[in-house]
């Protein structure tokens, strides 16, 4: 027990994300950058996160519709963004590319932006947040 308390004691300062602000730089510059009513579309958790930490903490809060790509197939997510989002177009749940569906069908309605390098068709599509 003396030595889990003592390993415990000697590692926990260096485990601390206190004084790391990446995350909370990037929600700002998305601030920013990004137009009200963006669908910021996510691959990859701590940039989703982020968005939503901007979206809901940092300020006025957008309207933004953060769309993590990589939950598109499942039936509980679609039904969330719906349910937050309701001019949000979403692909067809069979669609074999359901993140370039996703880009196709919102490009008109709102502006569409990447907060992550998604595979190459979109990044076509679109432009990309940071780029």
């Amino acid at each position: 027990m003396l030595l889990v308390v003592v390993a415990l004691a000697v590692n926990l300062p260096r485990t601390s994300l206190r004084g790391d602000h990446v995350a909370e730089a990037y929600a700002r510059a998305a601030l920013h950058y990004l137009p009200n009513d963006a669908v910021v579309c996510s691959h990859d958790d701590a940039h989703a996160a982020a968005l939503l930490y901007a979206q809901w903490v940092l300020g006025p809060r957008p309207r933004w519709a953060v769309v993590d790509t990589r939950l598109l197939a499942f039936p509980w997510y679609r039904r969330q963004l719906r349910k937050a989002h309701p001019d949000l177009a979403l692909p067809d749940a069979a669609a074999t590319e359901p993140v370039q569906a996703l880009l196709r069908a919102n490009r008109r309605r709102r502006p569409v932006y990447l907060a992550d390098p998604l595979p190459t068709p979109a990044l076509e599509l679109i432009p990309a947040l940071g780029r």
